[in-house]
């Protein structure tokens, strides 16, 4: 990436089993080395394009709030192999 560009593209979605709908899509494709991340009260997905380009996917803020649980759940299923 060109100095001086933005550093990711992110698109919100309704819900954290949306985010790990995304990462179940995009595991699958051999350029997008899907990466969980925990933002300490939410979860996201950043993936690359075919360009390279590096995408997030990750919920609004209203309604993310989920248990403990909820959050480790949803982070064993995005890290598994």
């Amino acid at each position: 990436m060109p100095d001086g560009g933005i550093g990711h593209v992110a698109f919100r979605v309704d819900s954290l089993d949306e985010v790990r709908g995304v990462y179940e899509k995009v595991r699958k494709l051999p350029h997008a080395k899907p990466e969980p991340v925990s933002h300490a009260n939410t979860w996201s997905v950043y993936f690359r394009d075919p360009e390279d380009n590096r995408i997030e996917s990750s919920p609004r803020r209203r309604g993310t709030r989920r248990s403990l649980a909820g959050s480790m759940s949803i982070t064993a299923s995005m890290t598994r192999s």
